[in-house]
């Protein structure tokens, strides 16, 4: 078929024009993308290594007391709190001063069995932190500490230690969710030892001279994660999803739309041939949704109904060659890992261009290479995709459900715990002004006064003995007590 054109009478210096303006677009459209390629993978890196080197940032230790009654969900209201830092820079202080995202590490550590909760944080937001802390956990201590990591040699291999490392992914897209603390709970005690028992049982049997360290880099975000969820619901539920217009669509629009157009114009269906289904003819399958797709649609609306943070899990185990031994360190650390696992929505896995192993030709030199990457990640805790695989997505629940404290029926004897409760002294209390008598006080209750004086304690009226208290300074108390009653006691 030949289709004729000759009645456009088009001039052929029409085709020249329009192949030079053709020409002219794609020599900007390679030029933009050129220059976007060199502003991602070589200036932005440069200038945001350069603000990082000039942003302080700190380790602290945060210690909760033996008799732990709070769920994960005070952790998780905590994480809602640290997501309030969330700010964009602008243009130029995006391209030129590399300002960015500031991220937190949230690490467990457990140094010859010896376990510690650790927050890496810039120094700027001590403030927010302990707050958010203190906000949940009120006799909790917090204290600044050095960096444990500095016992780790930077290259490998090493004369001292082995190494075996790995960054931790999620197995299935962002919008489906891990298996998060409520549903460890028994369906009829409503008893729950916690999704953390059993990593820190792992970490509390280590001997001297083995290191576990769990790491997890948290960056908070916005909100644009969710429009994946929303197009997976949609698909599950047989709606059509909006078309994503990225750059590729833009190209091939014209080109699409030009021969829908050639079609519709040229083939012409037959009289009485059978009308095609249209989109309003296709049912919604919500109603024919078995059990598990229901509840894969639940737990991605529940997810998505929660804040979100961009995060990167890394684990560590280090240990000097004489005792090292993967089948201690190692398998039982996956294991507890293992219980967020829900094979039908997300779970855990290993990455394997970082995990440290090497087989078939040059072992050793790639093996090296790969401990030496892992551990300086780790010390650095880079959180974006120079290293490993791009951050994944978990909401405030789920990241309480893989770190959060101990509660108190969880009897791991290694965790670092506070061994009393610590108060201040009433605000109330009347002290001297003069520096002798500031520095020290004794504080007596009616019922001792009268045991020292040998003074009846009927006496003493009840209204006085239950609300009155006696500040008796030491030059008072020896004067007193040889031959009468205090002045000031109540008769």
């Amino acid at each position: 078929m030949v289709i004729d054109l000759t009645f456009l009478n088009l001039n052929p210096s029409y085709f020249s024009f329009v192949a030079t303006i053709i020409a002219g677009l794609l020599g900007i459209f390679f030029i933009f993308l050129i220059l976007k390629f060199y502003l991602e993978w070589f200036w932005l890196p440069a200038r945001r290594a350069k603000y990082l080197s000039s942003v302080p940032f700190m380790l602290l230790a945060i210690d909760i007391p033996k008799n732990n009654e709070q769920t994960p969900k005070a952790v998780e209201n905590i994480f809602s709190t640290l997501s309030g830092i969330l700010s964009g820079p602008n243009l130029y202080e995006k391209y030129w001063l590399g300002v960015h995202q500031l991220s937190f590490s949230l690490e467990i550590v457990s140094s010859e069995g010896y376990i510690q909760f650790i927050i890496y944080l810039p120094t700027k937001y001590r403030d927010v932190v302990e707050a958010a802390f203190f906000a949940q956990y009120p006799e909790a201590e917090i204290m600044e500490i050095s960096d444990y990591t500095n016992i780790a040699p930077k290259v490998f291999p090493s004369d001292t230690y082995n190494i075996w490392g790995t960054d931790i992914k999620l197995g299935n897209t962002n919008p489906y969710p891990i298996r998060t603390y409520p549903r460890f709970e028994h369906t009829l005690s409503q008893e729950s030892k916690g999704p953390m028992a059993s990593l820190l049982e792992v970490m509390s049997r280590l001997r001297k001279g083995e290191h576990i360290w769990l790491q997890w880099v948290i960056t908070p975000t916005s909100d644009d994660w969710k429009k994946e969820s929303i197009k997976e619901v949609k698909k599950i539920v047989g709606e059509k999803g909006d078309q994503s217009k990225d750059i590729g669509y833009y190209i091939t629009y014209p080109f699409l739309s030009f021969m829908k157009f050639l079609g519709d114009t040229i083939i012409v269906q037959a009289e009485g041939a059978a009308d095609t289904k249209t989109e309003k003819d296709n049912p919604n399958k919500m109603l024919y949704l078995t059990g598990g797709q229901k509840e894969i649609l639940q737990g991605i609306e529940e997810k998505m109904a929660k804040i979100g943070f961009l995060v990167k899990g890394r684990l560590v185990y280090l240990a000097k060659r004489e005792i090292f031994d993967k089948n201690r360190g190692v398998a039982p650390v996956i294991g507890s890992l293992n219980q967020y696992n829900t094979l039908n929505m997300n779970f855990f896995a290993k990455v394997k261009t970082t995990t440290t192993t090497a087989n078939y030709f040059r072992v050793e030199q790639r093996l090296a290479k790969k401990q030496t990457k892992i551990i300086n990640a780790y010390c650095r805790r880079i959180g974006d995709k120079k290293f490993g695989n791009n951050p994944f997505i978990l909401n405030i629940e789920e990241l309480a459900s893989v770190y959060h404290f101990p509660e108190m029926q969880v009897k791991a004897p290694m965790v670092k715990k506070i061994d009393s409760k610590r108060s201040e002294p009433p605000s109330a209390l009347p002290i001297d002004s003069s520096q002798e008598q500031q520095s020290q006080f004794i504080v007596m209750m009616p019922n001792e006064i009268t045991k020292k004086n040998n003074i009846a304690p009927s006496k003493i009226s009840d209204k006085s003995e239950k609300n009155t208290v006696q500040v008796v300074l030491p030059d008072e108390l020896d004067a007193n007590t040889k031959n009468s009653p205090p002045i000031n006691l109540p008769f």
